[in-house]
């Protein structure tokens, strides 16, 4: 996953994983683009998707 443009501090807040299914979710805030996303994997370990932003 990738947030080009933003710092570290300033990126993300309010982590929370999920597991369903067989897929682990992140569901995140991204303070400095004022959006909210999320991203999958099957595996923790990843690979991880890229961010889907939520309307």
């Amino acid at each position: 996953m990738i947030l080009i443009d933003y710092q570290i501090n300033l990126a993300c807040l309010l982590l929370t994983i999920r597991y369903y299914d067989g897929i682990f979710y992140i569901v995140n805030t991204c303070v400095a683009c004022k959006m909210n996303f999320y991203i999958t994997a099957t595996d923790p370990a990843g690979p991880w998707s890229d961010p889907i932003w939520l309307p």
